[in-house]
């Protein structure tokens, strides 16, 4: 199998590790929404914070190692080498392929190989700091109580001379946790998704064989997320490639990163039709471009 098939496949595999950690993640926050009355989560919302992140954290564990495992594999597709692990392991390419395969749930061929030769350069997975409940906080724990706090001004109040329901009253309220669980399950999707996206960019910046990265967007990927992956590998940077910060993604995104070691490999066809929308649109902005996006999708672009 030539070296641009191989990364092909390895791409493959990780968006289907990726996609079923992402799914893994809204699961887990929209039950752990509809197991909590909206009065609890106001009153009480650092634990659940503290039981939610429990289970993104571990999530977002398997999503960095399929990432490492993606990430090693094509250094040593492209370059006969992998970085240390912390341990002077020396995988094989069966090796890499099996661990590509745990990690994304599917079932390991055991492979076996030659073991590769292995840089002195420590990987900066190693030293990364554990993920603590800041990001859990932040961006889902905050969601949910940006609901509940709409819902209490709703206008079908019982009385119209009150101007807050109580957060007994809410817990009344047909439909309301369905409501609080859906706006959760982006951003929890997108803190597990992170994890991995984080340790190829953050990897791919410290590695002096790594030439630069790029974003590989997924089939329905929003204008501003095709407008960055058509740059191609431009990124080396946390801010690069004419100010766009590649790094930037959304809730419910499924587009990935993936590093690049030699010139000479093709970029993937997802990337290509990036590209060829870019240039087809004309746009000289990103709204400009979303907006040629959304018009070829609702069938009024020839």
């Amino acid at each position: 199998m030539s070296r641009q098939l191989e990364t092909e496949k390895a791409l493959d595999l990780y968006r289907q590790g990726q996609e079923r950690l992402g799914l893994h993640a809204k699961t887990a926050a929209y039950m752990a929404v509809m197991s909590t009355r909206p009065s609890e989560i106001m009153r009480d919302p650092e634990l659940f914070t503290r039981e939610l992140h429990a289970q993104l954290s571990d999530l977002r564990g398997r999503s960095r190692s399929l990432a490492v495992a993606l990430y090693q594999l094509l250094r040593l597709i492209w370059t006969g080498r992998i970085l240390d692990d912390g341990y002077g392991t020396r995988w094989s390419r069966g090796d890499l392929w099996d661990q590509l395969h745990e990690a994304a749930g599917l079932e390991r061929p055991r492979r076996g190989g030659v073991p590769a030769e292995v840089d002195s350069d420590p990987a900066p997975w190693t030293q990364s700091a554990p993920f603590d409940r800041d990001g859990t906080r932040s961006q889902v724990t905050e969601a949910a109580i940006e609901k509940v706090k709409k819902a209490q001004r709703r206008p079908q109040r019982k009385s119209a001379d009150v101007d807050v329901l109580t957060l007994e009253a809410l817990d009344e309220l047909d439909g309301l946790l369905e409501e609080i669980a859906n706006s959760v399950r982006g951003p929890a999707q997108k803190l597990v998704a992170d994890g991995g996206r984080e340790t190829i960019v953050a990897t791919a910046q410290q590695d002096r064989r790594a030439l630069r990265w790029m974003r590989v967007p997924e089939a329905d990927a929003c204008g501003f997320c095709l407008m960055v992956a058509s740059r191609g590998a431009v990124y080396a940077s946390e801010r690069s490639g004419g100010g766009i910060k590649g790094g930037e993604f959304h809730p419910n995104c499924q587009c990935d990163t993936a590093p690049i070691f030699s010139n000479r490999y093709e970029y993937p066809d997802a990337v290509k039709r990036a590209q060829k929308l870019w240039k087809d649109s004309k746009a000289t902005s990103a709204a400009d471009f979303s907006t040629y996006i959304d018009k070829i999708r609702k069938g009024e672009e020839s």
